[in-house]
């Protein structure tokens, strides 16, 4: 009976508050939506606040993560339900917006959506709610602006309790009083009288694992990413440091395809590292000119930044560098130090360059940090270096201090804080209640229940924080009754206090922008009452439709007028041409065979308008009426001028004993096959000059022609005997590296050899620096010989001819002994020094362990002759040759050294000339 006296009653109700009888479908999509929205804002909802549960997280890279901020939970969340997905996207939008609040905003649009549906469950228009929902958001954005606090951004003060309360509902809340500062100091180096935002993009925080978050600091300057590269032993730390950014690499260029170059001798093998050396060490002298002994260089994906060759010339100019600069990293660099990014060496000029008073890499906690401090000409960017024990707890300490600038980022945009606590949602939804009881029909039920669901940031606090959540709330109601509007919800204590006094509070922009984000998203859901999939197959054919018809390329000749050129084109691509792709037995053009462009007579059904080069004249056709259609075009072999290779012309020619060459060879092997097939392209044809303009096809054309220009005038058996000179040389060349090759063999392979060069270098010599002094000693030789005249000079001159023999025979030796072991696979050869070698020899097997080697470094021993007044048989050494050659020329063993006797270390005794000449 009561049900049936209220229907009686709604069918009196007339125009707005008429019930709303719902198909079944809409509505059942409605509940899907919010059943799959609610269980999203169910998932976060016990990490709100800041007694909140963490979510551990697994991507699908195997990494965890362990956070209890909303945004970073549903970002890790694969949503497939579209209601899901934007509860997803709001989160998202908050956390662009105030940068906090992204958890409370998911939990209040779930009690809206809740809200929602008790309303439709009452028989109301889904219109009727969303247009007092939206009514009810901007009512409760101006009793928030009523009880809000404005703020100063000189007052640190406040700021700080800002961040502080961010920081709280965190991981990392123990170490807030570390991390508001920071933020805070942050924010507020980028603010002028007259911002009304802050970019936090010029705020960078770096990570670093090591030590704990307290060691977490603002640097005065700019902290980098990367490290300074040490592998050749460059500089660490540079002081009045002149900075540049370049966007090059210092390596080998390599070409845009891939190419592989086959080198099969030692020589070809030097040429090309010489000349890669020389490149390098051009980019590098350029760069010095310019002052600069700082490089950033930016992180390249399609060749190495830097290799070991421009390594050692940046060490040897002095020059600190570090790689893999990535590339959104470089705007900001760029800003921080006033510089310029460098594209280009010839763009290299000291203009663009940045100036800092130190740049130093050093080690704190454990982690490698460089830091570029005493920046001149500094833009407003920030630095924060983040530490942490380990990964996981320096990722979190990242998005804390990111919500942490968010917070005070919000009171930059609208400068004015209120209570945490819940107590501005139990104030709010006080105010609410009353003012609904000033609305008439439906309107007023909307409003309350849009009140009451604003009690669930109060409620998830308490049940959160392990209180009663039904008489903390009850408590809270009673207090805002009396007229403690600041009374919120004390989780530490566990009671109801001022949250003021607390140090409780939060930007009014994360409080507003929660409630109308949230409020916005429940009123889109409510209007949606059709979900459809859309159809690939009708999505595909609609957009092949609507897709521009494909390109063709025409090549059009430019007319002498400029002005016309681009009505000429269209003109010219409307007409039909001949050069289409034509498709038959011998023919492959470059075109497509679909009609278009295609000569007439060939197209299919086609008439015979159009002459051909290749059909016969119509007058034989008209003779031969009963001729077959295969016979209209003349068979290949009866083309005038143009010569195949059967098997008979090549069984004849008994002059040509061996192919000339590759095409000569490829021929001989399709003989006998029938007619030699190639394909056919009239564009290419023309150009080469098998065919004239007219048509008319050359008998005397040689496809070597345009190569062998050179050789007019030579006879063909001298080429003959050339070529067959040039295979004579290539065998013996093969068998010369055969002979090589075996000669390694035999001399016991890489390990032999290394042992071989390690006699003719000195200790702590590279084997590049050795042939440096050998040719420095050899020029100095031949110096010395062409400035004698004296006979006497010719003697010596004869003497040093023979030493500057020698010196060259080392030489080549020592150059055709790295050049070998650099074609057994060590490209390093030439920068390996004296004790590489000897590491490389050791574990080759073909010594012990403890074998030491014999270097070139000769030492030399003295005695005083008889005659001198010193006591005989007293032996002084051993020196090294250059303090034997000081003394000798500052005649402390005589004019001529003959004072003294000199040996070998454990040679034979002998005068000065003999040994040290």
């Amino acid at each position: 009976m009561a049900s049936q006296a209220q229907q009686g009653v709604t069918k009196t109700l007339s125009g707005a508050n008429a019930s709303f009888n719902d198909k079944g479908k809409p509505m059942e999509l409605r509940l899907s939506n919010m059943v799959a929205a609610k269980a999203i804002s169910d998932a976060v909802r016990t990490s709100l606040g800041p007694r909140g549960m963490d979510k551990m997280i697994q991507t699908a890279k195997g990494e965890v993560i362990i956070t209890n901020d909303g945004a970073t939970i549903l970002k890790s969340i694969q949503a497939i339900h579209p209601a899901a997905k934007m509860l997803v996207d709001l989160s998202a939008a908050q956390d662009i917006e105030a940068g906090d609040g992204t958890t409370s905003v998911v939990v209040l649009a779930g009690s809206f959506l809740g809200a929602a549906e008790k309303m439709l469950q009452k028989g109301i228009h889904p219109t009727i709610i969303a247009e007092a929902f939206l009514k009810a958001s901007s009512k409760s954005v101006e009793y928030l602006t009523e009880i809000s606090t404005p703020v100063d951004l000189n007052d640190k003060q406040s700021l700080l309790r800002a961040a502080s309360t961010s920081l709280n509902s965190k991981i990392v809340s123990q170490y807030s009083s570390t991390l508001a500062p920071i933020a805070v100091a942050a924010v507020t180096r980028l603010v002028t009288p007259t911002s009304s935002n802050v970019d936090l993009r010029n705020i960078r925080i770096v990570k670093k694992v090591g030590g704990t978050i307290e060691d977490t600091e603002l640097v005065d300057g700019v902290v980098l990413n990367q490290n300074v590269i040490v592998s050749a032993g460059g500089p660490t730390r540079m002081e009045k440091a002149k900075i540049a950014i370049i966007q090059f690499q210092l390596s080998a260029p390599k070409p845009d395809m891939d190419n592989t170059v086959v080198i099969n001798d030692y020589r070809q093998m030097d040429k090309v590292i010489k000349e890669g050396r020389q490149y390098l060490l051009n980019i590098c002298k350029k760069i010095k000119k310019a002052n600069c002994n700082v490089l950033l260089i930016q992180k390249s994906i399609l060749r190495d930044a830097v290799d070991d060759t421009s390594l050692n010339f940046l060490k040897r100019l002095g020059i600190l560098a570090v790689k893999d600069v990535e590339r959104d990293e470089i705007e900001f660099l760029s800003k921080s130090f006033g510089c310029k990014p460098i594209s280009d060496i010839d763009a290299f000029t000291e203009d663009k360059l940045g100036y800092a008073d130190l740049v130093e890499e050093s080690s704190q906690s454990g982690a490698k940090v460089v830091r570029i401090t005493g920046v001149k000409n500094r833009g407003r960017t920030v630095s924060i270096l983040a530490m942490g024990a380990n990964n996981l707890v320096v990722e979190e300490c990242e998005r804390s201090l990111h919500d942490a600038l968010c917070v005070v980022r919000c009171l930059v945009k609208k400068r004015a804080l209120i209570g945490g606590g819940g107590a501005p949602e139990i104030h709010v939804s006080r105010l609410l209640s009353q003012y609904s009881q000033s609305l008439k029909g439906m309107e007023a039920y909307c409003f309350q229940a849009y009140a009451d669901a604003l009690e669930v940031i109060p409620t998830t606090l308490a049940e959160n924080a392990g209180l009663n959540p039904i008489a903390i709330v009850t408590e809270l109601r009673n207090r805002h009754a009396l007229g403690e509007r600041n009374a919120g919800i004390n989780v530490r204590k566990g009671l109801i206090s001022n949250i003021l006094e607390e140090d409780v509070v939060q930007p009014l922009l994360v409080s507003t922008s929660a409630i109308e984000l949230a409020t916005e998203t429940v009123c889109l859901l409510l209007k949606i009452d059709d979900y459809r999939a859309a159809n690939s197959e009708a999505e595909a054919s609609t957009s092949t439709a609507r897709a521009p018809p494909q390109k063709k390329t025409r090549f059009v000749d430019p007319s002498e007028d400029p002005t016309n050129f681009a009505e000429e084109v269209e003109a010219n691509l409307e007409k039909t041409t001949r050069k289409g792709r034509v498709r038959n037995e011998g023919y492959d053009s470059d075109s497509s065979d679909d009609g278009e462009g295609v000569v007439e007579s060939r197209k299919k059904g086609a008439d015979d308008e159009d002459d051909d080069m290749f059909a016969l004249d119509k007058d034989d056709k008209k003779d031969e009426p009963s001729a077959k259609k295969k016979e209209e075009y003349l068979r290949l072999g009866d083309i005038e001028g143009q010569e195949f290779g059967d098997s008979e012309s090549e069984k004849g020619s008994e002059e040509e004993d061996e192919p000339e060459d590759e095409d000569d060879a490829e021929r001989r092997k399709k003989a006998g096959m029938g007619f030699e097939m190639s394909s056919f392209n009239m564009r290419d044809e023309m150009e080469e000059g098998k065919f004239t303009e007219d048509g008319t096809y050359v008998k005397s054309f040689d496809p070597h022609g345009v190569h062998d220009r050179w050789m007019e005038g030579v006879d063909d058996r001298e080429i003959k005997l050339a070529r067959r000179r040039k295979r004579q040389q290539d065998r013996q060349q093969k068998e010369r590296m055969r002979a090589e090759e075996k000669e390694i063999e035999e001399s016991g392979g890489k390990g032999a050899l290394e042992k071989e060069l390690l006699g003719m270098l000195n200790k702590g010599e590279s084997v590049l620096e050795a042939l440096q002094r050998l040719g420095v000693q050899a020029k100095k030789s031949g110096q010395s010989k062409n400035t004698g005249k004296s006979k006497a000079d010719d003697a010596m001159h004869v003497d040093k001819a023979t030493g500057q023999k020698d010196a060259q025979t080392t030489i080549e030796r020592m150059t055709h002994l790295a050049s070998t072991i650099m074609s057994l696979g060590d490209s390093e050869i030439y920068s390996k020094t004296f004790e590489e070698l000897v590491r490389s020899v050791r574990s080759s097997g073909q010594v012990d362990a403890s074998w030491v080697p014999r270097s070139n470094d000769k030492m030399y021993e003295y005695r005083w002759r008889v005659d001198s007044g010193a006591q005989p048989g007293e032996v002084f050494g051993p020196f090294n040759k250059e303090d034997m050659t000081a003394w000798h020329k500052a005649s402390y063993f005589g004019s001529a050294g003959e004072k003294v006797e000199v040996r070998e270390t454990d040679g034979e005794w002998t005068d000065w000339d003999s040994v040290l000449e």
